[in-house]
């Protein structure tokens, strides 16, 4: 043990002097104090983040609301151009000869036309062709005049005329 206490002595005696430590100095503070420094603190941060809160729930309803108008909007256009095909389809049906002769005859009663005839009128000449003076105009016929032209007449135009 003595050598344990001279290793103490020279421990002592070779290590440098600290100066005391100083103990900080506390005092009591009042806790109705600390809460009220930091109440409004709390009160604004809880308002701050509830007013963010409330406004990102606003855009997102928002967003939702908008979103689903689209969506509405993007089926009726989709809607639409079918139907539009569709009548398109349609339309080129309707426009096809076939078609338009089936729908005349089914369902507005018409017939089709007899194929287009021309009519030669027969060379038939009954009485005598009136006289024409040298210009080629017709000379009025009085009642004399008509008896001359009548007893002029051919033979084969009196039967022409008569005879029948």
């Amino acid at each position: 043990m003595a050598v344990a206490s001279s290793a103490r002595a020279r421990a002592r005696t070779t290590a440098p002097a600290q100066p005391p430590r100083r103990r900080p100095e506390f005092h009591v503070i009042e806790r109705a104090e600390r809460v009220r420094r930091a109440r409004p603190l709390v009160v604004i941060a809880v308002a701050v983040f509830a007013a963010t809160a409330f406004g990102a729930l606003a855009m997102q309803i928002s967003m939702i609301n908008r979103q689903q108008s689209l969506d509405t909007v993007r089926s009726e256009i989709n809607e639409i151009q079918e139907e539009n095909k569709t009548l398109r389809q349609r339309e080129s049906l309707l426009q096809a000869p076939a078609e338009i002769l089936r729908i005349a005859e089914a369902e507005l009663g018409m017939v089709k036309a007899r194929d287009a005839e021309i009519v030669v009128p027969a060379k038939r000449v009954i009485g005598t062709p009136p006289a024409t003076n040298g210009a080629g105009s017709a000379v009025s016929v009085s009642g004399t005049a008509s008896n001359t032209t009548a007893s002029n007449a051919t033979p084969s135009n009196t039967t022409a005329a008569g005879g029948e």
